[in-house]
């Protein structure tokens, strides 16, 4: 069984921040499979486990722990359902790649980001990673946290839908690989 954790912050008011493209891929693949976040248990929103041709099994999750601690609920939810880590696939933002841009690999470093950090540490470095591109900041008095933590442009969320649908590509690769 696979794991599809999307990161980023609970609550309506961090809904369009840039850190919440994972939560928001998440909900619209569990949308796509006709499946809602039925339950909060082990520091997160969990789907029903979904079936994919009959063979290949996943459930969906956002940690509500906030991004920080993002691995200490995926840590539970895999113990608890004895899921390997190649198994895990986590869905982020990232601010060294171009807005929309989207690249998936299977371990590597957290490059800054606290969220993978969390994860990295709770359970290694094996996973899955889907990350999708939000930019840099285009002025210098801009911090990256203030960044991370803004809105979306109103002319990037016009393109977060197709943006959404090609990370969901990618994750189906990985899936039915």
């Amino acid at each position: 069984m696979f794991l599809v954790a999307g990161l980023g912050n609970p609550g309506k008011k961090f809904f369009y921040n840039r850190h919440n493209i994972g939560f928001q891929t998440a909900d619209s693949l569990a949308e796509k499979y006709g499946v809602k976040f039925k339950q909060t248990k082990f520091s997160a929103d969990l789907t029903d486990i979904i079936k994919i041709n009959d063979v290949r099994q996943f459930m969906i999750s956002k940690p509500v722990t906030f991004m920080n601690d993002s691995g200490l609920a995926i840590q539970k939810i895999m113990s608890f359902y004895k899921i390997l880590p190649e198994k895990i696939i986590i869905i982020h933002d990232d601010i060294d790649l171009e807005f929309a841009d989207i690249r998936v690999k299977l371990g590597g470093s957290d490059a800054g980001h606290n969220g993978l950090r969390s994860v990295t540490q709770a359970i290694g470095k094996n996973y899955y990673r889907v990350r999708i591109g939000v930019g840099r900041p285009k002025y210098d008095r801009c911090s990256v946290l203030e960044y991370v933590l803004g809105d979306f442009a109103e002319s990037e969320k016009i393109q977060l839908g197709s943006i959404i649908e090609n990370a969901q590509k990618e994750i189906s690769q990985i899936l039915l690989t």
